[in-house]
């Protein structure tokens, strides 16, 4: 089990900053496939943590888990994410 101030550290250390408009999300925009921006974000629930991308209009949900299901595995790498 992860607390959120691990989670915001590791999320922190990945190049993903806090969200002026939404105090709960942490955004990080990157090239896709084709060379075009994309932005992520991971958003804090009160029992999950969903990892979502932008598009046109509006938030589409990647993977979730609740905090009691993830960790980290010996890469570093967040585990315990489901689609």
């Amino acid at each position: 089990m992860l607390t959120r101030e691990q989670l915001t550290t590791w999320l922190e250390a990945h190049g993903y900053t806090r969200s002026p408009r939404r105090p709960n999300a942490y955004i990080k925009t990157a090239a896709d496939v084709n060379g075009k921006p994309e932005t992520y974000r991971y958003y804090f629930g009160k029992r999950t943590l969903r990892r979502e991308v932008r598009l046109a209009s509006r938030w589409l949900r990647l993977r979730s888990g609740y905090y009691a299901a993830l960790g980290f595995d010996e890469a570093g790498k967040l585990t315990g994410m489901t689609h």
